[in-house]
C-alpha cells in the first residue's frame, strides 16, 4: 500500500492480488507503477467512485489498469492488473493516460 496527498486530498494505492502476480510475471517494480499513478497528477482528482483508467508507461514497458474509490475528499485506487504493452484491450470509457519514456 502507497498513500500520498495531492491537493490537499489523500489518495491511497493498493495492489490487487491478480496484479501483484501480474508484477511479478512481467517483473515490474510496484513502487515504479505507483510513480506511473502519481505521475497522473491532478486529473485523479477529477475521476468519479467506479471509475476505471489505464495508463500506458512507456518506460516500464505495461500499461497498468486502476479502479478510483472515493469517499469524500478521500480516493483509493486499487491497480487491478499489469499488461504487457503490445497486446491489451482498454473496455469503452476507460480513460486512458500515455507516459512517455
Amino acid at each position: 500500500m502507497f498513500s500520498f496527498e495531492m491537493e490537499g486530498c489523500p489518495i491511497t494505492v493498493s495492489v490487487s492480488q491478480h496484479a501483484n502476480m501480474r508484477m511479478k510475471q512481467r517483473m515490474v517494480n510496484k513502487y515504479a507503477s505507483f510513480g506511473s499513478i502519481v505521475a497522473v497528477g491532478e486529473d485523479l482528482l477529477d475521476m468519479r467512485h467506479g471509475e476505471e483508467f489505464c495508463i500506458i508507461d512507456k518506460e516500464l514497458n505495461v500499461s497498468i489498469v486502476c479502479a478510483i474509490h472515493a469517499r469524500g475528499s478521500d480516493i483509493d485506487i486499487c491497480i487491478i492488473t499489469v499488461l504487457d504493452n503490445h497486446q491489451f484491450y482498454v473496455k469503452s470509457g476507460t480513460r486512458v493516460y500515455k507516459l512517455e519514456a
